[in-house]
């Protein structure tokens, strides 16, 4: 009887299931200040400029740490695929080096993620 090699997936490490978080969350939250940057330019508000300008400077932030994630990731042999949404949960497949996962979050545990990350934006002085 002859015996089959088996192959061995690697499963994902936990610096890996972090860099694919750190993508997710920059992801969502450049998506979302995107739709606040068209909802407040639209606006009447007395500081929109300010506001705007805020916005515009994270944007700015997350945009340039984009590239950085995804270079890692490409190293890493890491690939997020698009996220479904239902009512509850948003969920993404993932490829890391050639294990396939999915990961799901909750959609208010995923808002208040991209709230505390903008909020880590504006208190590090980063804007």
């Amino acid at each position: 009887m002859e015996r089959k090699p088996s192959v061995k997936k690697v499963t994902p490490q936990d610096d890996d299931l972090k860099i694919i978080d750190e993508y997710i969350l920059l992801t969502t939250l450049i998506e979302i200040l995107e739709i606040d940057l068209l909802s407040l330019s639209k606006s009447g508000l007395k500081l929109q400029i300010a506001y705007v300008k805020m916005l515009e400077n994270v944007l700015e932030i997350c945009r340039k740490e984009l590239p950085e994630i995804k270079a890692l990731m490409r190293k890493k042999g890491i690939k997020v695929f698009d996220r479904t949404r239902d009512e509850d949960f948003n969920t993404w497949k993932y490829l890391c080096r050639g294990y396939e996962g999915e990961t799901k979050k909750w959609v208010y545990a995923l808002r208040n993620q991209t709230v505390d990350k903008f909020t880590s934006y504006l208190e590090n002085g980063s804007i």
